[in-house]
């Protein structure tokens, strides 16, 4: 999304920039869906402590660094780094 906001051009903005705003709305949307028991669960307390930012919930400290490390698979983890 950085290189859409200094681009010139109107095609580079709308390529580079999407997929940050089909982020934000399907993240929305998705959130909307399970709150309403459509698809899936999201409860008030799980609401609370999660974030459409990725890491924000970690570093205001409303989740713990801990259940992150107990949610990652090593191998994924080892993987899309390579």
């Amino acid at each position: 999304a950085g290189i859409a906001v200094a681009s010139p051009f109107a095609t580079h903005i709308v390529m580079f920039g999407m997929p940050a705003v089909l982020a934000t709305i399907g993240g929305a949307h998705q959130d909307y869906r399970f709150r309403r028991g459509w698809g899936g669960e999201l409860t008030p307390e799980v609401d609370a402590k999660t974030s459409n930012i990725p890491f924000l919930a970690l570093l205001s400290g409303d989740q713990q660094w801990s259940a992150l490390r107990n949610e990652l698979k090593p191998v994924n983890s080892v993987l899309a780094v390579l």
